[in-house]
Formats: structure tokens, sequence, C-alpha cells
């Protein structure tokens, strides 16, 4: 009998902390949002993108409808295109291509009131599609005039941000024997 007592007492405090925790549950997940909101400010404050756009997807992942987070994000996502396009009319394809591969991939369709953004993804792999033909235009010019270092260079920086380039890969492979058959015969 007592012991029969101390089971149903167990289950009746176990399920008062399930339904509990089921309550704390929404606050529990706003405060983390908020938590993440701060650190993504700071990390754009910072000039860090990767991770406050980091930052920001794990905040939606909370599944909280969050206006003010949409509206941060949106800021965020733009702040980092303005730099992206800055690199890109400076002819720094190599941090433009970087940059709106990062966009790309903390892409999320928010449309809304706050959430919208001024560009699509597909703008976004059109910029790093012409980022890398850019730079594997530099790269073949550096090739042509014997200057295997710097070609080799320019088309590493591609693979930081299409690293499954098979054409570049080939390019950097070929050069690189290349330069080590110079050096050899130079001994």
């Amino acid at each position: 009998m007592v012991n029969t007592f101390v089971k149903i007492w167990c289950l009746a405090g176990l399920a008062f902390m399930v339904m509990l925790t089921s309550c704390l549950h929404p606050a529990i997940h706003q405060r983390k949002q908020i938590t993440l909101m701060v650190e993504a400010q700071s990390f754009m404050e910072r000039g860090e993108y990767k991770s406050a756009l980091h930052a920001y997807r794990i905040a939606f992942e909370q599944k909280n409808n969050n206006v003010e987070l949409q509206r941060k994000y949106s800021q965020a996502m733009e702040k980092v295109k303005m730099a992206a396009d800055s690199s890109y009319e400076q002819e720094d394809f190599a941090g433009s291509g970087n940059l709106y591969c990062l966009l790309s991939e903390n892409y999320l369709n928010i449309e809304g009131q706050n959430g919208s953004l001024s560009f699509k993804k597909e703008w976004l792999s059109k910029r790093i599609i012409e980022c890398s033909s850019r730079l594997t235009k530099k790269g073949l010019e550096y090739y042509r005039k014997g200057d295997l270092k710097k070609a080799i260079a320019v088309w590493q920086s591609i693979l930081e941000f299409d690293p499954q380039n098979p054409e570049i890969q080939k390019a950097i492979e070929t050069a690189s024997i290349q330069k080590k058959n110079l050096q050899e015969i130079r001994k």
C-alpha cells in the first residue's frame, strides 16, 4: 500500500514537472533567442559576419515569429551585402565572392513587413559565378605571363568560396606541377 502510494506520488510529481517545463518552454526559447540576437549584433559590430549570421540562423530555429529578429536579420544581411558589393566594385573578387557565398549559405526566405531582403538567392548565385569567372581570368593572365605562384594563389582564392570547382582544382594541380618542374630545372 505504501509502495503504491509512493509510486503514485512520484508519477504525480513527474507529471507536474513535465507540465511545468512545457509551460516554461516558450519562455526559455524566447530568452535564448534574445541572447542569440545580442550576440549576433555584437558580432556584426566587430565585422564578424559569419558568426553573426550563424547566430541569427540559430535564433530562427527557435520557431518563434519574432518580428524584431526578422528585422535585425534583414539589416544584418543587407549590411553584409553592402560590404560584398563594395568589395566587388573595388575588384576584390575573392573578398566579395566569400561574402556573397556567406549570404547564400545563410539566406532565409522571410517575406513580411520587417523581414524582406532587397536581393534573392538566385542573384547571389550569379554574383558568385561572376566573382569566380573574374578570378579565373585573372589567374589565367598570371599563368600566361609565367607567374605560376600568383596564378595558383588567385585560383586558390576561388576554392575558398567554391571548393568543389573541378576546373579550378585541375588548373591549380597543373600549374603546381609546372612550377615544381621549373624549380627542378633551375637547380
